[in-house]
């Protein structure tokens, strides 16, 4: 997710780690684009938006090797779209 969201502009680095930052960067992704729900937790929803984001504005970013690889946390209830 960290790298997904710095592919859409947000200053965050690839950390792999939850945390302070990562979560405060997500909440403030969420607040915009969802904000019925902003925890700052990662998601699928958020990670969908996200994807979706990217496809319509910064195609050219989902050639990126590193966000080809992309895998959601085992309690995400789905099989892509997450990971730093």
């Amino acid at each position: 997710m960290q790298r997904a969201l710095g592919a859409y502009g947000y200053a965050l680095p690839a950390s792999g780690a939850q945390d302070m930052r990562t979560q405060a960067v997500l909440r403030a992704f969420q607040m915009h684009f969802r904000p019925s729900d902003y925890r700052g937790e990662p998601d699928a929803e958020s990670a969908a938006i996200v994807w979706a984001l990217l496809a319509k504005y910064r195609p050219e970013a989902l050639k990126e090797p590193h966000l080809a690889t992309l895998t959601c946390p085992p309690d995400s209830g789905s099989d892509r779209g997450f990971a730093p």
